[in-house]
């Protein structure tokens, strides 16, 4: 081979895996559409979902389970329904959470045991049979001081999934 076409096939490579991570990159960013805030008590219909926000609601803290300083319990009491003809999985660590003040908390375990001992709601997890309509909640410890508090579910596992966001009400 001559000098020049010696050097093609490694150009050729680099241009592939260049062109492969950006494709990557670019599916795996977050997506930023404009995000429509729906309302406690209403019932949106997202990829084969029915999710409704009931309630948002402080937990009163008890001795054995403290939230840290300048922190509170809270719970999202929420009913979710299959509406596909198939079984569905629902992993709430994966596809809920609560935003609060452009911070994003996962769920918390001390407020999901405090929410059971409460009210009796579960964390609405596993499989889910075709028309089966779950009642739970998904329990998180934000700071008091959150004004701006939206719970957001995502259809699927995967981050890029497509989303439902609703505004809370009631913040601490």
């Amino acid at each position: 081979m001559s000098r020049p076409t010696r050097w093609l096939p490694t150009c050729v490579f680099r241009c592939i895996l260049a062109s492969t991570l950006s494709l990557f990159a670019i599916s795996c960013s977050q997506r930023h559409n404009s995000v429509v805030l729906h309302s406690i008590g209403e019932t949106v219909e997202l990829e084969g979902w029915k999710v409704q926000v009931i309630s948002f609601s402080l937990l009163s803290a008890d001795d054995a389970f403290e939230p840290a300083p300048g922190y509170a319990l809270c719970s999202v009491e929420l009913a979710i329904e299959n509406d596909t003809g198939g079984i569905r999985f629902m992993m709430p660590e994966r596809q809920m959470q609560l935003y609060c003040d452009g911070t994003t908390y996962t769920l918390d375990q001390n407020a999901s045991i405090m929410s059971a001992r409460l009210h009796a709601w579960m964390v609405t997890e596993g499989e889910m049979r075709p028309a089966v309509n779950a009642h739970g909640a998904a329990s998180y410890q934000i700071p008091r001081s959150a004004e701006e508090v939206q719970w957001t579910f995502h259809s699927g596992l995967l981050p890029w999934s497509p989303t439902v966001t609703f505004a809370l009400v009631g913040a601490p």
